[in-house]
């Protein structure tokens, strides 16, 4: 089974995945602009221009159309018939998404048109959401984890776009205007911009018809196309903050390369090796061993340009070095660990076939991973493609890039901590 495609009228492409035995339909529209692409020069107020503005797009598109008035219409269309509906923003796409009862498939296209269309933005929204959006910034910069890995992206991104935060500067956010939104919109929401992907049991002709329906007489506009940019230059490798706090939060790790290099790949396998459950390494090493945290995880965010490989720890300061030590040993010592490698493969393919028992999670990954012409991945295929790599393109790969003298570290702890 794989993705079928539609070209439509619109001229964007539509991705179908039938699975008749399901009792859902999960449907979105993938926008290919996030983070990245705004436009962070300061005003003459000092204040990065659209810092966070692809973020708040995305909130103010929930506040009413020239359809569903306000927001509690936009999502009872939905809700009164048992659906959900969510959005994110990622440094490189927003994805708007739906997941319904399989009778009801044909709501998921009148929903999303009208969301991404026609929406008011009316000036005494944009106010309270922008509160509304302080507030989560205030959320995310309050939780030591969070912040610690917002302040380790920005850090071991550099000068590269992809070190801008999704949600921006409270400044920035507190200055956007109705004229602010409409120009963002112009430039990255029109159907040259877009991709349609359904999962789960729907006809995907009718579907495929219901979108040309809405969408089809809409302006085309440019797709976005990104400059690569494939270098960074480190302001710093290292950083120390101080919060009235107890734990020690540690972030570490490096950039690597492309989400389609076969090396980001390979080291996505590495990560499960490191990182796949309780029984792995770093769990196993640093915690259940030794008792130095409560929390130890690795992880690995692809990106067109430049990925991102980290290892979190929530560590007692005290011990922040023995900690830290700890970890770097997981991580060397498991470049050599052949059968470890084919336990985590293992591991990828069983969960990939798990995850893909549900048709909002088959979603998810399609727009996660896609690019926009690009038809994704069915089961079989991701299945296939870990299957392909072999012991010594993860070892090259890691030792590469994930040898500790080339980590970015970033310390959040208690006021008086240091290095």
């Amino acid at each position: 089974m794989k993705f079928e495609r539609y070209d439509l009228d619109c001229g964007a492409s539509f991705f179908a995945f039938p699975m008749p035995h399901m009792q859902s339909v999960a449907t979105g529209i993938r926008v290919n602009a996030g983070t990245r692409d705004e436009d962070w020069t300061k005003t003459g107020a000092g204040i990065p221009r659209e810092a966070g503005l692809a973020h708040a797009c995305e909130h103010m598109l929930f506040q009413g159309n020239a359809r569903f008035g306000n927001s509690k219409e936009t999502t009872a269309y939905l809700e009164d018939v048992g659906g959900v509906a969510n959005a994110f923003t990622s440094k490189e796409i927003t994805f708007y998404y739906n997941v319904l009862p399989s009778r009801h498939a044909l709501r998921a296209p009148v929903y999303l048109y009208h969301l991404l269309s026609e929406p008011l933005l009316r000036p005494e929204d944009i106010r309270k959401e922008m509160q509304n959006i302080l507030e989560e910034i205030k959320m995310y910069y309050d939780n030591p984890e969070t912040y610690a890995e917002i302040v380790f992206e920005e850090i071991a991104y550099g000068d590269h776009p992809l070190a801008k935060c999704a949600l921006g500067t409270s400044e920035a956010v507190s200055a956007f205007s109705r004229e602010d939104f409409l120009r963002y919109r112009s430039r990255f929401y029109h159907t040259g911009n877009f991709t349609f992907i359904a999962v789960g049991n729907f006809d995907p002709g009718k579907m495929a018809a219901q979108f040309n329906s809405l969408f089809g007489a809409q302006k085309q506009g440019t797709k976005n196309v990104r400059a690569r940019e494939s270098s960074i230059t480190h302001k710093k490798i290292v950083d120390v903050a101080g919060r009235d706090i107890q734990q020690l939060h540690v972030f570490l790790g490096a950039p690597i390369g492309p989400a389609e290099d076969r090396s980001t790949l390979a080291l996505e396998v590495f990560t499960n090796m490191l990182s796949g459950g309780m029984s792995f390494p770093l769990f196993q090493e640093v915690r259940d061993k030794r008792g130095l945290c409560y929390a130890v995880e690795a992880g690995l965010s692809a990106c067109t340009d430049r990925s991102l490989f980290h290892v979190y720890l929530g560590t007692d300061p005290a011990r922040s070095r023995e900690a830290v030590s700890a970890v770097e040993e997981v991580v060397v010592k498991s470049m050599d660990d052949q059968a470890l490698f084919f336990r985590a493969k293992e591991l990828m393919i069983g969960r990939m076939a798990l995850q893909f028992e549900s048709p909002a999670k088959i979603l998810y990954s399609a727009a996660e991973s896609t690019a926009p012409e690009d038809v994704p991945q069915s089961p079989e295929e991701k299945i296939a493609e870990i299957e392909s790599v072999e012991f010594e393109e993860v070892k090259a790969a890691a030792e590469r890039y994930l040898l500790p003298s080339n980590f970015i570290r970033t310390f959040v702890g208690p006021k008086d901590f240091t290095v």
